[in-house]
């Protein structure tokens, strides 16, 4: 087992609540884009992945295309395919 490094500790020596980085507790790290400015070919992308049971993959296309987390890069794609 390798050693373990001594334990996170916050304020007044107590024990930190969360020791993760805002972004790893779902802090936004840019704002979505409005569906209407993206490309054609990006939706279109989108769609085909949902299409053929890839929908995570629509998720993760769509974050590399925008820089939005997991979080916000779910709720548009889902949008662009509701719409």
């Amino acid at each position: 087992m390798p050693p373990q490094g001594p334990p996170m500790e916050g304020k007044g020596g107590k024990a930190a609540a969360n020791p993760l980085p805002n972004r790893a507790r779902g802090a936004r790290t840019m704002p979505v884009p409005d569906p209407s400015e993206l490309s054609p070919e990006l939706i279109a992308q989108i769609r085909e992945l949902d299409a053929t049971g890839r929908r995570v993959i629509a998720f993760k296309t769509y974050r590399e295309a925008t820089g939005v987390g997991f979080r916000e890069a779910e709720e548009a794609v889902r949008q662009i395919l509701d719409g």
